[in-house]
């Protein structure tokens, strides 16, 4: 049982990092979009405003 036990823990470690990776990966890939469509819409904003004087 020792020995099997520390092989087992890396295996968990490892599937609990590639988790952590793919959850943090979806976080900023929205909270990128957001301030993408936040900037897109300023600039938007900006524009109409130069236009409209």
């Amino acid at each position: 049982m020792t020995q099997s036990d520390p092989s087992g823990v890396p295996e968990t470690s490892r599937s609990g990092w590639s988790g952590h990776w793919a959850v943090g990966g979806l976080v900023v890939g929205c909270v990128a979009t957001v301030l993408w469509c936040g900037l897109l819409m300023t600039l938007g904003g900006w524009a109409v405003g130069i236009i409209e004087f």
